[in-house]
């Protein structure tokens, strides 16, 4: 029982950390104060050291994560912003998806893009939701299944930082039946 509190409470203050996190991280991006430093980064890395922090949600969901890219896959990215850009929708997708549910990240090259998909086969998004997810004026949140809280900011820090890469972020998805968020980084 002991454990089950600590786990508990280690949860819920990484929750609070990264909400604090995404809050001044999205102020500061408002304010044209974060540095873009795009570097040469092997992409399925990145992802087994984004996925480290979801361990434990995961598995108290127990929803299995998966990820879907080539080790030699190369990505000229900014590290800090991809790594935000992930952990904003892998959070989304174990948030949103049911006990037993699965997440997966795949990436593949498309010409001089890179496609990144998350997806999930949690509850979906209603479609008149769907295209107010990236919009400022209309901030949407909502508690995930057991519960789960967030700003509604995740989103729109990830489209920023996806357009400054030169990119373009978009969600598929159907009420019962999952999303998928997508995004392209350039070069």
């Amino acid at each position: 029982k002991l454990k089950d509190i600590v786990q508990s409470i280690n949860s819920s203050a990484n929750s609070a950390y990264n909400l604090l996190e995404e809050i001044l991280m999205w102020a500061r991006t408002q304010q044209g104060k974060i540095p873009f430093n795009p570097q040469n980064l092997k992409f399925r890395s990145l992802c087994q050291e984004v996925l480290l922090s979801f361990d434990l949600a995961a598995q108290r969901k127990g929803i299995a994560i998966e990820i879907r890219v080539a080790d030699d896959l190369m990505l000229f990215a900014d590290r800090n912003m991809l790594n935000t850009i992930l952990r904003n929708l892998i959070s989304n997708s174990i948030k949103f998806t049911l006990k037993n549910g699965s997440v997966i990240i795949e990436a593949v090259k498309i010409g001089d893009e890179t496609l990144i998909t998350v997806s999930d086969n949690g509850t979906g998004i209603e479609s008149e939701n769907l295209v107010r997810l990236f919009k400022i004026s209309e901030v949407i949140t909502s508690p995930g299944t057991e519960g789960e809280t967030g700003t509604g900011l995740g989103l729109l820090l990830c489209k920023d930082f996806v357009e400054k890469h030169g990119g373009k972020i978009w969600a598929e998805s159907q009420p019962g039946k999952g999303s998928q968020f997508k995004f392209t980084i350039s070069g």
